[in-house]
């Protein structure tokens, strides 16, 4: 429960959510929930797997330290940065796999993900953390 309490809180008004309300008041609802679905699965398979090797690899306290920077550092990054997408918009590969691949990479390196990468690297619940 450690694990998703923090996540949620770590997801809290989150660009993720922004990115699926704009995606819900365009298109049907199930396409939007398979999409997101999808990329969640999908991204934090990604963040376990890498957290997993590299809690194989590398001693605890180390990963622990590199964890918690790492997740402050996306945060300063996270309000400081600008947007440049400048609103251009893509749906050539149908709306699914447009949620997918939008909030795939909107996630992709992201704080949660970085919390989930180093649970992973810590504990040996592989499953619990991805799920």
């Amino acid at each position: 429960m450690t694990t998703a309490g923090y996540l949620f809180l770590a997801e809290a008004a989150d660009k993720t959510q922004l990115i699926v309300i704009a995606f819900a008041a365009r298109l049907p609802a199930r396409q939007v929930l398979a999409g997101v679905i999808l990329a969640a699965l999908l991204v934090n398979l990604l963040s376990v797997t890498v957290g997993s090797l590299l809690g194989s690899a590398f001693p605890r306290t180390p990963l622990q330290v590199a964890a918690g920077v790492l997740f402050v550092a996306v945060g300063f990054w996270t309000v400081l940065r600008r947007d440049t997408t400048g609103g251009r918009e893509v749906h050539r590969l149908g709306p699914v796999m447009t949620v997918t691949l939008t909030i795939f990479w909107a996630e992709l390196g992201d704080k949660s993900q970085l919390a989930a990468a180093g649970f992973a690297a810590t504990t040996s619940a592989f499953i619990l953390v991805w799920l």
